[in-house]
């Protein structure tokens, strides 16, 4: 019997284990990456003590600490699933003990859910989860404390820290002993806790220079991550409301499956966001440097929107592939090619901003993007955007700059290698290849100019250096989207024409409809070296078009491809939804 009980409580930490390794490895590893990303976690004594400047801030020290492993494939979700089996584990305990529940493992599994599903948001803290493990461990000693009245002593001083310590999870501490008996008068104990945990944010709050339902609410940021605490609270209630209903222990244990269905159901419906899922996939992606991967994801997920499109650009045009198959892809105008910084954006497309910026050698852009997304990701710091802007230095040529940047990731755990590595070549005298690759991009002259003025920031770089494939590419692709063909003419005749040896297949067609309307001779369209199968194509689409330009459907399953196609039937915004 001994070792039935045994091996049923393996099973369930076990199960709820390999499942959320398994969903959160192969469904939803994305979100975990980015979370790395925002984060940054330095091994100095500094920043250690930075934590106790806010509330929450051993779960915070905790949990940013585990986060650090989201950066390898697999760790984020071997971290989330050791976490819920330990939190199941530590549920079941303080409810066998406190209530004395047959079935304290199924009425465990209602907080691990939520905390499950609560992970699913992106603003969803580690050190949440990290603040009830630690509660309920210490909790769980404190308990075993025979002597009542030094328990409850114990207990009054684990509330004064309770939030300072743990933040939002302290308020779980009135209801653990308002339902055991072990302390001394427990019901006025739980009232004095709560009092206690209640008073003393607000006399801290000046400390912490945060709203006061910031303070309440930390380490999280919305009342929806709330969630974990009030299941976990509420359970404890149904719980010792069922608790001496001894005859129909089975009933009450298929009853805790269900809420917790219901649970897991609401959970992934406010929480989770799987288009969202698929656009860090790129941008993470795009992070690693891993090109073809975006390209395969961007042909898997098929998405419409734009952020999609900024990443299926940027790796087409880093394989010299953007003019080719521009259109393959879905392409809302032109606001598919950069992403604007601007307060009408969220913080995570200006942190994705920086990227294109980067790509195209525009660091003075590219820094101003990197620093507003290091400002505004919801840390206030970033490990990817610290990389970033020590690359930025770097090809700039501002080594104390850079060495700034570097020599704090160099205190990391993960990206201790690279800060070592791009500290060893950041000297003037450096050959590091990518670093003299990059510095053949940027403009040898600067300027004044608009920040938002992208346009300008194209034809700046081209004209500083026209053998700026990707910026190049960027600019008439740009022109093209936004239907404007006498600025692309203007700037393929002044900057590309002597570059190809054949023209590339959208810029082909591009300059098919310019010359057909210039009735251009055929001397011209050799000077073009337009391929000879294209213009044929193109006069058969003309002549298509001629019978089945009301035929949306006729025209787009031969042509739908073809810039001819999107002159003709794409519709151009005022502003991209």
């Amino acid at each position: 019997m001994k070792q039935t009980k045994t091996k049923h409580l393996l099973i369930a930490p076990l199960a709820i284990a390999i499942g959320s390794l398994l969903f959160y490895h192969f469904v939803y590893p994305y979100h975990l990456f980015f979370k790395e990303q925002i984060q940054l976690f330095l091994f100095t004594p500094d920043y250690l003590a930075s934590y106790f400047n806010k509330p929450a801030s051993v779960s915070l020290l905790f949990g940013d600490f585990l986060t650090q492993f989201f950066f390898l494939r697999g760790g984020g979700p071997l971290v989330l699933a050791l976490v819920f089996a330990m939190e199941w584990m530590l549920i079941r305990a303080v409810l066998k003990r406190t209530l004395s529940l047959q079935t304290a493992g199924w009425w465990a599994l209602l907080p691990v859910v939520a905390d499950i599903t609560s992970h699913l948001a992106l603003s969803y803290p580690l050190g949440a989860s990290v603040g009830l493990i630690l509660l309920l461990s210490i909790f769980l000693l404190t308990e075993r404390i025979k002597n009542k009245v030094l328990a409850s002593l114990i207990f009054l001083l684990l509330a004064v820290f309770a939030h300072p310590f743990f933040g939002s999870s302290a308020f779980v501490l009135p209801f653990l002993v308002l339902f055991n008996k072990r302390f001394y008068q427990h019901v006025l104990t739980a009232i004095i806790s709560f009092l206690v945990i209640t008073a003393i944010p607000y006399f801290l709050r000046p400390n912490y220079l945060l709203p006061l339902t910031t303070t309440y609410l930390f380490p999280l940021i919305y009342w929806k991550g709330l969630l974990l605490p009030a299941t976990f609270a509420g359970t404890l209630l149904i719980a010792k409301m069922l608790a001496p209903m001894r005859i129909f222990q089975s009933a009450i244990g298929a009853l805790a499956v269900s809420i917790s269905m219901a649970i897991a159901i609401t959970g992934f419906l406010v929480n989770a966001n799987f288009n969202l899922e698929k656009i860090l996939a790129l941008d993470s992606e795009t992070y690693f440097r891993y090109t073809d991967k975006v390209i395969e994801l961007a042909e898997k997920y098929e998405l419409k929107t734009r952020v999609a499109t900024y990443y299926t650009n940027m790796a087409l045009a880093q394989k010299n592939e953007l003019s080719e198959r521009l259109l393959e892809f879905y392409q809302p105008s032109f606001y598919g090619l950069i992403l604007p910084v601007s307060q009408k954006e969220y913080w995570q497309t200006i942190l994705f901003s920086n990227e294109l910026f980067y790509l195209i050698g525009d660091m003075n852009l590219a820094q101003h993007s990197a620093m507003l997304g290091n400002t505004f990701s919801p840390y206030y710091r970033s490990s990817r955007m610290m990389k970033r802007l020590a690359e930025i230095n770097m090809v700039n040529g501002d080594y104390e700059g850079a060495e700034k940047f570097l020599r704090m990731l160099d205190k990391t755990l993960f990206h201790k290698n690279w800060a070592e590595k791009h500290l060893k070549e950041n000297h003037p005298g450096s050959k590091a290849k990518w670093l003299e690759t990059k510095r053949q991009q940027i403009a040898k002259n600067d300027t004044i100019r608009n920040g938002t003025d992208y346009l300008s920031a194209l034809e700046f770089l081209v004209e500083q250096n026209p053998q700026n494939r990707i910026a190049l590419d960027y600019l008439l692709c740009y022109h093209l989207l936004n239907k404007d063909l006498t600025a692309f003419k203007t700037a393929y005749d002044r900057y590309a024409k002597m570059q190809f040896s054949v023209a590339p297949k959208v810029y082909g067609e591009a300059l098919l409809i310019i010359l057909f309307k210039e009735n251009a001779s055929e001397e011209t369209l050799q000077e073009y070296k337009i391929q000879s199968q294209q213009i044929s194509d193109f006069i058969k689409y003309t002549s298509r078009f001629e019978d089945f330009s009301d035929d949306l459907d006729a025209m787009k399953k031969n042509w739908g491809t073809s810039y001819w196609f999107y002159f003709h039937y794409a519709t151009m915004m005022e502003e991209e939804e």
